[in-house]
């Protein structure tokens, strides 16, 4: 029997701000899902291999109305965006802190970061020592009337013979798995499902300069055609405060260009410069 040791450290930490709520407001739509999406893209693109996931997820509200309701909507905001996190990542430790509005601010704030866990540098060592005292109590079984090296020599056949046999074992059971991925045919939902990637843009202006800006790019595809879109970090300016989306690449960098350079946008340009979807090129 062996023992596994294992050290735990954190590797990476972050965190991101959720803002834009309306009154009253918690559910994950509009511009709240874009934001949330684009988090879950971002903590997909940066997680390490063999490390586990701890999110903190805080609610908070403005302290407009009643102390006691404000309590309920910050934990109803932070279950919310609680709900599409632990779908994208299962295996995740997640926590919910509700702020009430300490805060006075009606946000959501993600902290995420990443535990990874290695073998303990005395496994080796540990593992040698277990193995040892395994072959002696194997031998103790072995030896009654014959002589010492004969049992060792036994005992050296023994521990081949099952190294083998495990080993055909695990090669048998990783053929299994192949075989029924490889002959599992694609279910509709995955077949049209939307691929989901966070992408920056170099957007070079006329006047006001050069800039980096965050796109949502998603595609799927749909027997052999492939549909694109890309969803832009700015809102249209009428009445339906939805996100600007073009098809092409080369249409939301021209879109792009537009929303820099002109003044009805100058707001937003603001807002998302503070939370870094918009980059400045010194």
């Amino acid at each position: 029997m062996f023992i596994l040791l294992a050290i735990v450290a954190n590797i990476a930490a972050d965190e991101r701000l959720i803002s834009g709520y309306g009154t009253d407001e918690f559910a994950v739509k509009g511009e709240i899902e874009v934001q949330v999406k684009i988090l879950v893209a971002e903590i997909k693109d940066a997680q390490p291999g063999s490390t586990n996931l701890v999110i903190t997820i805080i609610g908070s509200a403005d302290n407009r109305g009643i102390s006691a309701q404000n309590d309920q909507l910050s934990k109803n905001r932070a279950e919310a965006v609680e709900g599409v996190l632990a779908s994208e990542f299962p295996g995740a430790k997640i926590n919910v802190v509700p702020k009430g509005d300490g805060e006075n601010s009606r946000q959501v704030v993600v902290e995420y970061k990443f535990i990874k866990i290695t073998p303990d540098k005395n496994f080796a060592e540990i593992k040698s020592k277990l193995d040892s005292l395994s072959a002696s109590a194997s031998k103790k079984t072995l030896v009654d009337s014959a002589d010492k090296a004969e049992a060792e020599a036994a005992g050296r056949s023994f521990r081949r013979v099952l190294v083998v046999i495990v080993s055909l074992l695990i090669i048998s059971l990783v053929a299994v798995i192949l075989l029924k991925k490889l002959r599992r045919k694609p279910t509709a939902s995955e077949e049209t499902s939307w691929n989901v990637k966070v992408e920056e843009l170099e957007i070079k202006t006329t006047s006001k300069g050069n800039f980096r800006v965050k796109v949502l790019r998603k595609w799927r595809t749909i027997g052999n055609k492939t549909e694109e879109v890309f969803i832009s970090p700015f809102t249209n300016t009428g009445d339906e405060k939805e996100n600007i989306k073009m098809s092409h690449k080369r249409d939301i960098v021209n879109s792009l260009k537009r929303c820099l350079e002109g003044d009805k946008f100058a707001s937003q340009v603001t807002l998302l410069l503070d939370q870094k979807k918009v980059t400045k090129i010194v």
